[in-house]
């Protein structure tokens, strides 16, 4: 069955042009969004004239890395929207910031609740080495002043990030322009669906090699076309991201793990099923990659998983992230509103700190980049149903902290 998997098409999720603060030339942001937005139709043109489909063109920068104030922050933040909107940019990523104190200043849910017309903006708080309880606090209060702010959805625009300096993926929210260039984000559910369900009932055994020759044969295409584009442009290629994430309109990835046959999502073998799907993503001969190349699993971004929710838990998905990679993403949990008790509240901060220690832990211990995308439901109860404004965005069941 192998050999029959070999035909789906590879899918890009997004192109993402990176655009570096201090590459920005004498036309100022609004210059440099023309160009950002002239690349990304020629990327589409030459893409779709392959065969693969393109959803997004993203744009990030990384403005914030220097910021000492929030209003400077905030000042840089309108000029970048302006300029992208003037483009026709949708899609803009403010990059990250290390600096906890503007964290305790509001900076997250001051940039992220400016009105910015109809785009999506995101940036991150990237973690640091030597930071310890004092930050993991500052961090969890910010997510939840956040989802008090902006509503249940805020918080899928920001995210904690904890890499290496460097590290660069095309995936929203963690795009950062470290350098400049271009880079492709793919949807690979497809592939990941059919090689699942071809090792059938053999278990994890057959997987990664099925795998492996079905994104291989999807990526190739965009590969070839990313070099080509990068020739004809003189616009640096950095490479794909290969990670497995939910399509939007694709098969289930926890629908897929059970396909394997060893039990249902969450239960035992789950571990054994994503060490074997990552071990595919990680070796992949000829493709140029970057970022995370792990498995996602966003939890409010795919229906298997969010149904799947009452038998995880956050600190399950946290022991999958130590084989597959990319931390925790889109975790709906229980936030803080004006009713909910102080002492709640406190508890609430302190698990959530706690919880981004962990996660530091793990990405430092084993040298891989991690993320932590918390959905805060201001007054919700662990257990109990969510419902969400946003349409990237599935219902599922409130995660207990």
């Amino acid at each position: 069955m192998a050999s029959d998997i070999t035909t789906y098409p590879c899918i890009v999720r997004s192109v993402t042009y990176f655009v570096p603060e201090g590459d920005v030339g004498s036309a100022g942001w609004e210059g440099a969004m023309q160009e950002a937005a002239a690349f990304l139709a020629t990327a589409r043109g030459s893409l779709e004239q392959e065969g693969i489909t393109v959803q997004t063109l993203r744009v990030a920068t990384d403005i914030l890395t220097r910021v000492e104030s929030v209003e400077e922050a905030l000042r840089k933040a309108r000029v970048v929207q302006a300029a992208a909107a003037a483009s026709g940019i949708s899609f803009v990523s403010y990059g990250a910031f290390s600096n906890a104190r503007l964290l305790e200043e509001g900076l997250a849910t001051k940039l992220l609740t400016t009105p910015g017309g109809d785009a999506y903006t995101c940036c991150t708080f990237r973690w640091q080495p030597g930071m310890g309880v004092e930050e993991a606090r500052s961090a969890a209060r910010a997510i939840f002043s956040l989802g008090r702010a902006t509503g249940d959805a805020g918080p899928f625009h920001f995210a904690l990030t904890f890499a290496e300096e460097g590290f660069q993926t095309p995936f929203f929210p963690a795009a950062c322009a470290t350098r400049p260039g271009f880079a492709i984000a793919t949807e690979n559910s497809a592939q990941y669906a059919a090689a699942l369900a071809s090792a059938g009932e053999g278990g994890p055994a057959g997987v990664t090699p099925a795998l492996r020759a079905a994104m291989a044969a999807g990526l190739r295409g965009a590969q070839a076309c990313a070099v080509k584009l990068a020739t004809a442009t003189h616009v640096p290629y950095l490479g794909i991201d290969t990670s497995i994430n939910p399509g939007l309109e694709g098969p289930s990835l926890a629908g897929a793990f059970e396909s394997v046959g060893l039990g249902p999502f969450g239960g035992p073998g789950t571990l054994a099923v994503a060490e074997r799907v990552t071990a595919a993503v990680q070796s992949l001969s000829g493709i140029d990659t970057t970022g995370y190349c792990g498995l996602m699993l966003p939890l409010a971004e795919d229906t298997g998983l969010a149904a799947a929710s009452r038998a995880l838990s956050v600190q399950t998905l946290l022991f999958y992230s130590a084989v597959c990679g990319c931390g925790l993403d889109t975790v709906p949990v229980p936030g803080v509103s004006d009713e909910t008790p102080a002492g709640e509240a406190a508890r609430l901060v302190a698990a959530a700190a706690a919880l981004v220690l962990d996660i530091a832990g793990m990405a430092a211990r084993l040298g891989k980049p991690l993320t932590c995308r918390l959905l805060p439901v201001a007054g919700g109860k662990a257990g109990q149903a969510t419902a969400w404004d946003s349409p990237y965005l599935v219902p599922g069941t409130l995660l207990s902290l």
